[in-house]
């Protein structure tokens, strides 16, 4: 039932039935001139939905943001409440829209000249369906292409709203004699806004307003107001729990205290700390001091984003006044000094929580207190998982892996991390920050033990993340990718990854940063800048604790040594000996290889093996690229690498998809004649004599004279021994290292060893047995290991074609990997290339 309206509108009337009911989305050809806008203006509030209406100006054209922001204006209008704020691109307004639409009912939105950016209103398509409405109001001419994209359900053009003669002529009543009508509405097009202004011209009235000045209108549902309670009990129900603090922050901040309990583990996993810092900054001081979980997650989001100045002053005040024990220990791990164990202390015995225990297992770790630090971490992940919370339970494990690798048990702190990141997919975690850290904290361990199955894809995942994350966890990215860099020989980009680094931490961890980057300027030749940095660290390191504040010498000796041995061997002998307690043992290393390489260029070579020994707690668990990355520069690496295991001069084959040898500081490529003779003397267990010898490289028919030729002319380059032949001098090849990790159960050692087969182009008998006997074991190894990644890694390095390897590692792989849908279609793909009809099934 139509409601009859005072004389003069019964065009509108007329109108509400190519209007409403709504469909789901409506697109109106019709610019203001034919009324269409006096028509939702007057039934909209009629309907009984609340309407946000919007109207795009020239400045709205390509800006999502300026279209958000009105979006978000019309909501706060329409509802008399303040909802998200200015700043955020359409898309996210929509999302957070159709959130509260859920919550809230219906609605319709209106959006005037949406022609202008069509962009931003396909984002509103999702705001239109299950009661909701989209109207769409663009100019007649309008391409048909642009409206189609919107996918309207119903199109209405502007003829559709044009005056009938009766219509026009109740308009006119009294002030146009009837016969003169026609006339009139012809000259006005038979549009309806002309016409009346021509009527009220005549009559003395002002012509009609703009029913949408400012895209705003109210509605009785807006007057009415919701209860700030209901609202936050109706978002928190369907775990909006984002939305629901931050309408608590502007609606009701006594209740922002208990919503930020659940909205915090959201904004982390969304990577949105910032977000969460300037919101809780909205409230009012004194309600955010009132609450120990506002000013801990306060705190937390300031860390993370490294913006702690004023944070830091008012947790300080806070902490004066009572214990806030979470916040405490917080506090006291993100800032070590003298206090930090009595203060983590005092924190545990007054809260016991993961969060209380982890910050005092990572104090008593600083401090080298025995094993009395893992002791704590370990109870912190027990009660984690006690009280099944994933994300604490990969925290905890993460704090694990960092402590072993703290102190240079660096297999141990690989495993415990690949862990951590095992049981985020497995227990469903979502904080991904504390995912990326464990990502992270793999990769370095992996790099350190050269173990390079499956980093490239941790590196990978790392890459896509840097840009996206703040905090430490981005610091963890930083360096974790530039130590790979090192290890590539990239130093330019390592100092481009180091550099953010020291560029965002807080004083208190620039000494961390500056021992990645001096090392990497001393590489480049930019001493200058390398020294700058030492002096300063220096400086900056002096009042800390003992630790920190070798650390400090360790970053200026670093800077300062080939440049002034005297003083640079006199610090790192101190910090030798400060960090042989095993704090932090990769960076005793680190100190260690310094130290040697300043004695050797001294020519002292006992003082340099010496210098090795002392650094032993760090570098007895590295691999090849580990002391690659602590060495930097690589100076004198090799001769290092004899000196720690007691060998003068040593030869290095890399025959597995190479012919490369290093002698010294030699590093060259054999023929492959040269390189097959080497590696059957290599490879021999009995006494090799020149029949032998020719037997293994030509066959039966092998010539004696040849093989002595080929020895002769290897004697110039590699030193052999005669009658038997052997290498003269210690060496290692990467053949024979890899068949002894497979012998003694080291799979992920082996394979990281195989960069191809064995001199895969040789046909000598003796080399062409050796590489198949190498490629099966490893093949049967890895299949027998049960290990997806290496499966995966092996099939990489092959020819990515092998389907027992690939479906074998498709059964193992966790059901939540990401890669599973990648590698079933992988399997699905080859098994159609070679044109079979089996159906592949885990």
């Amino acid at each position: 039932m139509i409601q009859m309206r005072p004389r003069g509108t019964s065009w509108i009337i007329r109108g509400k039935r190519l209007i409403f009911p709504l469909a789901d989305c409506h697109v109106i050809r019709a610019d203001e001139t034919t009324g269409v806008h006096h028509i939702l203006a007057e039934e909209r509030s009629a309907h009984g939905v609340p309407s946000l209406w919007i109207a795009l100006g020239p400045s709205d054209v390509d800006d999502a943001v300026s279209v958000g922001n009105r979006l978000v204006s019309a909501f706060e209008h329409t509802y008399r409440t303040e909802f998200l704020g200015l700043g955020a691109p359409v898309g996210h307004v929509v999302a957070k829209l159709q959130k509260y639409q859920r919550v809230l009912g219906p609605n319709v939105v209106i959006v005037s000249a949406a022609h202008r950016n069509p962009a931003a209103v396909a984002s509103m398509r999702t705001l239109a369906g299950f009661g909701s409405s989209l109207i769409l109001i663009v100019d007649e001419d309008t391409p048909d292409v642009v409206t189609a994209a919107w996918k309207p359900e119903r199109v209405s053009e502007a003829e559709q709203f044009a005056l009938t003669i009766g219509e026009a002529t109740e308009i006119a009543h009294g002030t146009i004699p009837p016969d003169r009508v026609p006339e009139v509405l012809l000259r006005c097009g038979g549009r309806f806004v002309p016409f009346s202004n021509a009527v009220r011209g005549l009559s003395g009235l002002p012509p009609l307003h703009d029913p949408v000045p400012n895209g705003l209108a109210a509605n009785e549902l807006a007057s009415s107001g919701v209860p700030a309670e209901m609202v936050l009990s109706a978002l928190r129900r369907r775990n909006e729990h984002i939305e629901a603090f931050e309408y608590a922050v502007r609606n009701a901040p006594g209740l922002a205290a208990d919503a930020i309990r659940d909205a915090a583990p959201q904004y982390i996993a969304s990577g949105m700390a910032r977000r969460m810092l300037r919101q809780i900054e909205l409230l009012p001081i004194a309600e955010r001091r009132r609450s120990d979980d506002l000013m801990r997650w306060w705190f937390a989001a300031s860390i993370s984003e490294n913006s702690n100045g004023s944070v830091r002053t008012e947790v300080e005040q806070v902490l004066e006044l009572r214990e806030a024990a979470e916040l405490r220990a917080l506090y006291a791990a993100a800032f070590p000094g003298p206090e930090l164990l009595r203060e983590t202390k005092r924190a545990l015995v007054s809260l016991r929580t993961p969060v209380t225990l982890r910050m005092h297992g990572f104090a008593l770790g600083m401090q080298s207190v025995g094993d009395a630090g893992i002791a704590f971490l370990l109870k912190a992940l027990r009660l984690s998982e006690a009280l099944a919370d994933p994300d604490q339970v990969v925290g905890a494990a993460t704090d694990i892996a960092n402590y072993y690798l703290r102190r240079g048990h660096y297999q141990d702190g690989a495993e415990w991390a690949s862990w951590a990141v095992e049981q985020h997919y497995s227990l469903r975690g979502k904080d991904e920050l504390r995912r990326l850290a464990a990502v992270g904290l793999l990769a370095f361990a992996r790099i350190l033990v050269e173990d390079f199955v499956g980093l490239e894809s941790l590196l990978d995942e790392l890459k896509a993340a840097k840009d996206q994350i703040g905090g430490p966890t981005s610091e963890v990215i930083n360096s974790t990718l530039g130590d790979w860099a090192v290890v590539c020989g990239d130093f330019v980009t390592a100092e481009k990854h180091y550099r953010l680094n020291i560029e965002r931490l807080p004083g208190e961890q620039y000494h961390l940063a500056a021992l990645d980057l001096v090392p990497v300027l001393r590489a480049l030749g930019k001493d200058a800048e390398a020294m700058m940095i030492g002096r300063r660290v220096r400086s900056l390191t002096r009042d800390a604790d003992e630790i920190s504040r070798a650390l400090g010498m360790l970053a200026h000796a670093l800077s300062i040594a080939d440049i002034n041995n005297i003083l640079a061997e006199r610090d790192l002998e101190h910090v030798c000996k400060v960090l042989g307690s095993g704090a932090v043992a990769h960076r005793l290393a680190q100190a260690s290889v310094a130290l040697a390489h300043v004695k050797l260029s001294q020519g002292d070579l006992i003082g340099a093996r010496r210098a090795l020994q002392t650094g032993n707690p760090g570098l007895k668990g590295l691999g090849q690229s580990g002391w690659q990355l602590l060495s930097a520069s690589g100076t004198k690496l090799d001769e290092m690498l004899a000196l720690y295991r007691g060998e003068s001069a040593s030869l290095g084959l890399s025959f597995l998809g190479d012919t490369v040898y290093t002698f010294g500081a030699d590093v060259d490529r054999l023929t492959k004649q040269n390189a097959e003779c080497v590696a059957v003397i290599a490879t021999s267990r009995q006494d090799l004599n020149l029949e032998r010898l020719a037997i293994a490289l030509y066959g039966e028919d092998g010539s004696v004279g040849t093989a002595k030729a080929r020895v002769s002319r290897l004697r110039s380059t590699i030193p052999l021994t005669s009658r038997p032949y052997r290498i003269a001098v210690p060496f290692r090849a990467d053949f024979l290292d890899l068949i002894e990790h497979l012998e003694q159960g080291r799979v992920r050692q082996a394979l990281s060893l195989y960069r191809g087969p064995l001199l895969p182009d040789s046909e000598a008998p003796a080399v062409v047995e050796l590489r198949e006997y190498i490629d099966e074991s490893l093949r049967q190894a890895v299949l027998a290991s049960g290990d997806h990644e290496a499966m995966l890694e092996l099939a990489k390095r092959t020819d990515d074609q092998d389907l027992e390897l690939l479906e074998a590692a498709a059964r193992h792989m966790p059901q939540n990997d990401p890669q599973s849908p990648l590698l079933r279609a992988r399997i699905r793909q080859i098994r159609r290339d070679w044109g079979s009809d089996d159906e592949f099934n885990r």
